[in-house]
């Protein structure tokens, strides 16, 4: 009787169908874990806070903060929609222009337009620097295609946390038949960009609506 246990014991030991379960088990456990590493850096990615703030001005404050912090600008102000837009010409030698973009006295949004000429690499070292600042980005350099513009080439890279976007936007275009490099760096408040958007497509419907057409007869 021991003898027949212990040959039973035995050929379960060493039976192959047992082994290769064995290893598929093991195996779909490390990918397991493997996926809830990746899951789990991607959550920790996520819940990095972006920065809110550019040259003392912040998202969410008023036009009249604003112009307290950078009177000269007051005269860039123009209208468009919902949108008042302000721009502002830094003597930072990096920095092309800054673009305040408010919507119901609330700045929603800074557009940052960067010089290509002085950035060390170009676009590619600015993206080198924004990575080791924010992280790896959600959209990383993904070609568009914006068919209304003279865009040759049109590449975006985006940031965003619960609050926050950041869109680093590379533009290669003709302008006057030569080449032309545009490099811009948008800091978005979401909420305020959403309330913004539902007021712009309410006010274009409505100027849509002036627009004559035939209409049929009643």
């Amino acid at each position: 009787m021991m003898e027949t246990l212990t040959t039973g014991m035995s050929k379960t030991r060493h039976s192959p169908g047992t082994g290769k379960r064995a290893g598929m088990m093991i195996g779909l456990l490390l990918l397991g874990l493997g996926h809830l590493g990746i899951a789990g850096d991607q959550v920790a990615h996520q819940s990095q806070t972006l920065p809110r703030v550019f040259q003392q001005a912040r998202l969410g404050m008023t036009l009249g903060e604003l112009l307290s912090l950078k009177p000269n600008i007051a005269i860039s102000k123009r209208t468009n929609l919902a949108t008042v837009t302000l721009i502002a010409t830094p003597s930072d030698r990096y920095i092309q222009r800054v673009v305040y973009r408010f919507h119901e006295d609330t700045l929603y949004e800074i557009e940052i337009r960067y010089r290509p000429e002085r950035l060390h690499q170009g676009a590619s070292g600015l993206l080198t620097r924004l990575k080791e600042q924010y992280g790896a980005p959600l959209v990383d350099r993904e070609v568009e295609v914006d068919v209304d513009s003279s865009d040759i080439n049109r590449r975006r890279t985006v940031w965003q946390d619960a609050r926050t976007k950041i869109t680093l936007l590379e533009r290669e275009y003709l302008r006057d038949g030569n080449h032309a490099i545009e490099i811009s760096l948008t800091m978005t408040d979401l909420a305020l960009q959403r309330l913004r958007d539902e007021a712009q497509e309410k006010q274009v419907h409505r100027k849509m609506q002036e627009v004559p057409i035939p209409q049929p007869e009643v």
